[in-house]
């Protein structure tokens, strides 16, 4: 949209009637600005941890402030691409799911903005096509994040030990065999 607007003023701007220059410039400013604002709302994170509390970043405006004690776990799914209101998508992207606490029924359902994802019965999907590459790191990294503000009274090795451990079966290094173990 933008870039239409953007387009349609440079035609004015070379015209030879000041009213066509002037309304021209109008909407070439426009385009600038309602560019910059899709570029920082789409540089904005989906998710944020703030102290004790998940920042959900679904809908226009602020986002929703889901206490942690509310989130169970992240996982990955999978679902349709999301890039525009059709009923039956050709094509499939990983998601993003946090699940609540089912005696959280106050953060059970949400209205957020359905191209970014979906918030029903208990469970936050975040569509893959608007969020950073998903993988199983990322997902163990939330979840190891999350584990760590709900428990800070464990032992801070314990939680470096295991985000050592998600690191390292990210990578995709196979274990050792038993033949290789003993030759």
């Amino acid at each position: 949209m933008p870039g239409i607007i953007a387009a349609g003023s440079l035609v004015g701007v070379f015209s030879g009637f000041m009213v066509a220059r002037i309304a021209s410039w109008l909407l070439l400013c426009l385009a600038v600005v309602l560019l910059a604002l899709i570029v920082w709302w789409m540089r904005q994170p989906r998710l944020a941890f703030d102290g004790g509390i998940l920042l959900v970043y679904l809908r226009a405006g602020g986002p929703y402030r889901v206490p942690i004690d509310a989130v169970e776990c992240f996982f990955l799914g999978s679902g349709p691409l999301k890039l525009s209101d059709q009923i039956d998508a050709p094509y499939r992207t990983v998601n993003l799911i946090v699940r609540l606490a089912e005696k959280a029924t106050d953060w059970a359902d949400r209205p957020v903005k359905p191209a970014l994802g979906r918030w029903h019965e208990g469970y936050i999907m975040i569509y893959g096509a608007w969020c950073e590459p998903l993988s199983l790191e990322v997902v163990s990294r939330l979840n190891v994040r999350l584990h760590q503000i709900q428990h800070p009274s464990d032992d801070q090795c314990q939680s470096t030990s295991a985000a050592t451990s998600v690191a390292a079966e990210s990578i995709g290094e196979p274990a050792p065999s038993a033949a290789e173990q003993n030759p």
